[in-house]
């Protein structure tokens, strides 16, 4: 039996999450599915914003934990100006997108997919700037007379931080008058929340590292409890884990490492403890049309208006 000690967080090894988060985003259909919902959702949302309000001439865009922006950030900043262009369609849209992330090669690789979007589509003004910083470094050194946003964004990056507190100060300090929260991250219905609630209390379920699970349930309710105006969107995905079932398959493996936040799970777990988790996954499993196993499992999105 391997020991507790052996065990590690997947989120204490960057390099190994990138590789078992490349291969869940290889197996899911969650980015087809994310791209499909800001395209036909956000319009809608920033029309309800701003059905009583004006549109300001520059919009502001803070996009917080944007990762190289393929997720989200940069869908949201194509949706934004598709959303200006058809309210006002004689005007050419000017966007200011400001990108905090921690990562210094995650920022760089946005700031060139926003480079690349604007030389290609060429009829909107966009501005952007990013630092490499952490939510809570970026709040210690902004002044809340500083710029308004018009849109602050947390697609799933909401997890690093406290959410109450954040969106606190969100509304107080930082989200212009009829602006939104946009908070996209993972709902109840994710394998995770259920593989830690089934093996809470052995070994075989390790806490993430700095990093707490926020359901997007669980920011609706604080939203609700501060009698915050809000809507809470769910959308649904697939992910193929035929290969977890596979002992040989190293994509098998990796993606069992991302579904149980662990690196190197079947190294460090005894046989008969693997076996158990292999079944339980198998329980939750459906059979697709190819006939091979699969999850489904829900994203959830909460906006926040500020009216």
């Amino acid at each position: 039996m391997a020991n507790h000690s052996e065990r590690r967080s997947l989120t204490s090894d960057p390099l190994h999450y990138i590789k078992a988060y490349q291969v869940y985003v290889k197996k899911s259909t969650a980015q087809k599915e994310t791209v499909k919902w800001i395209e036909q959702n956000l319009p809608k949302v920033l029309k309800q914003a701003y059905s009583t309000g004006q549109i300001p001439e520059t919009f502001n865009i803070l996009s917080v934990g944007c990762g190289d922006g393929s997720v989200g950030d940069l869908l949201i900043l194509k949706a934004v100006a598709s959303y200006l262009r058809s309210s006002k369609p004689n005007v050419k849209p000017t966007v200011f997108n400001q990108a905090l992330d921690p990562s210094s090669d995650a920022v760089t690789a946005f700031q060139s997919a926003v480079n690349l979007w604007k030389e290609e589509c060429g009829n909107v003004d966009v501005s952007f700037e990013s630092s490499v910083k952490t939510w809570e470094d970026y709040v210690a050194g902004t002044k809340k007379e500083e710029k308004k946003f018009h849109i602050i964004s947390f697609v799933q990056s909401i997890y690093y931080m406290e959410p109450e507190a954040t969106l606190r100060n969100c509304l107080e300090e930082r989200l212009a008058e009829n602006g939104i929260i946009l908070c996209m991250n993972v709902s109840q219905n994710v394998f995770f929340n259920h593989f830690a609630k089934n093996f809470y209390g052995t070994e075989l379920l390790v806490i993430p590292t700095g990093i707490t699970y926020h359901t997007s349930e669980s920011v609706a309710a604080i939203a609700e409890k501060n009698g915050l105006q809000y809507e809470h969107f769910l959308f649904e995905f697939s992910l193929d884990v035929e290969e977890i079932f596979d002992e040989s398959s190293v994509e098998g493996s990796l993606l069992l490492d991302f579904l149980v936040q662990t690196v190197n799970f079947r190294d460090v777990t005894g046989k008969a403890d693997e076996q158990s988790v292999i079944k339980f996954l198998s329980e939750r499993c459906q059979t697709a049309d190819n006939n091979k196993k699969i999850l489904r499992e829900n994203v959830g999105v909460v906006v926040i208006f500020k009216y």
